[in-house]
């Protein structure tokens, strides 16, 4: 089966999907390790406008801050990283096989 080229329709939607599952999986570990949004905004030094932000999917991270993040929850980011790895591989299998 001949693979069709990604559109940029497809690819922004996988990134849509994998975005939304880093920011739900931030938000259940901080949930997790017991931290309420201005518990944790304390810990990483800003305001509890911006945990809800990254939460709601209004404002993505950027490396750096990711890191801070993870570091301030004491959580692995590669946890974090693998989870939309995994969702990036069964969406590009997805994507092969619709083609």
């Amino acid at each position: 089966m001949k693979q069709g080229k990604p559109t940029a329709l497809n690819i922004r939607s996988v990134e849509v999907e994998e975005s939304a599952l880093l920011a739900d999986w931030l938000r259940t570990k901080r949930k997790e390790k017991g931290h309420t949004m201005r518990s944790l905004a304390e810990l990483i030094n800003t305001s509890h406008s911006f945990v809800g932000k990254v939460e709601k999917r209004e404002r993505r991270l950027d490396v750096v801050e990711f890191v801070r993040y993870c570091n301030a929850l004491n959580i692995d980011p590669y946890e974090g990283l693998s989870a939309v790895m995994q969702q990036s591989n069964d969406s590009e299998f997805l994507n092969a096989e619709c083609a």
